[in-house]
């Protein structure tokens, strides 16, 4: 996407706008997800397209992934309220310093706490991405990753356990650490084990950060008190993480088996397995 043109970008914007409208899709919300995760990646590249779309006069909502820099650009901030996008998707990971240091990101908390609040201040909304998973993990982090997304008024969250893509470096560091390589099972449950946190355990937590993040209590504030798409994400997102959660739990049973295996990689997690300490 980022060697078309603006020109080319916009038309193609059209097309997919046309698409839905001329054959009258029921939708509940008309937006569009612009699907290049690199958007940013050129600068002025993203600038261009940004001033092509407000240019050709589109008055429709999108939504975005970047990574948490692009919170501190002013200038494409205020170029992407006036284009029409409404929320960001932002890639944040994690929320330990320590997890960053792990997997070599320049990322702080204080930083991604400082772009979540200026993107906000441009009027953007801000979905997470979470990742949990890492050494430093440990029970209690889908507390904290729930109450970051309530405190800081996330729009919506992904929370992906962490898995390693085969061919990569750290697929050949930590393959001895996988559970298992049924890849149809990679859909969002634990499929390694963790230095500080058993498997069974870690899945515990995404259920409940997910139960958190999106209860019943929630989700009637936002029918009562809610606006416009947001309200209109936040049901759709109540009932699709309710399904995601049904799925873990599913895997609980086998994830339970494992606390008598024994092939864990650190012997501290095997004395939690044996002993529940």
């Amino acid at each position: 996407m980022r060697t078309r043109t603006p020109e080319n970008v916009v038309e193609d914007i059209k097309q997919a706008i046309g698409f839905h409208d001329e054959r009258k899709i029921p939708r509940l919300s008309k937006m569009l997800w612009i699907t290049d995760d690199n958007f940013f990646a050129d600068r002025d590249w993203a600038i261009s397209v940004l001033k092509a779309i407000i240019a050709s006069g589109i008055k429709y909502s999108f939504t975005i992934q970047a990574r948490y820099e692009v919170g501190f650009d002013d200038e494409m901030l205020k170029l992407l309220k006036n284009a029409g996008f409404f929320e960001i998707a932002m890639g944040i990971e994690f929320l330990e310093d320590d997890a960053f240091k792990e997997h070599h990101k320049k990322s702080s908390y204080d930083e991604i706490v400082r772009s979540v609040r200026n993107i906000q201040g441009h009027g953007l909304k801000v979905r997470g991405l979470f990742i949990v998973g890492a050494d430093c993990h440990v029970k209690g982090v889908g507390d904290r990753l729930a109450d970051f997304v309530i405190q800081h008024d996330i729009h919506g969250v992904l929370i992906q356990s962490m898995y390693f893509v085969p061919g990569t470096p750290v697929y050949e560091a930590n393959k001895d650490r996988l559970i298992h390589k049924d890849w149809s099972r990679y859909n969002g449950n634990v499929v390694h084990y963790p230095e500080r946190i058993s498997p069974y355990d870690l899945q515990k937590e995404i259920i409940h950060a997910s139960r958190k993040i999106y209860s019943v209590k929630r989700l009637i504030k936002a029918v009562f008190t809610g606006k416009g798409l947001s309200r209109v994400l936040f049901i759709g997102e109540f009932f699709w993480h309710k399904h995601v959660r049904d799925s873990l739990k599913r895997e609980l049973l086998y994830l339970k088996s494992l606390e008598k295996d024994m092939r864990v990689p650190s012997d501290e997690l095997k004395e939690h397995y044996v002993h529940g300490s």
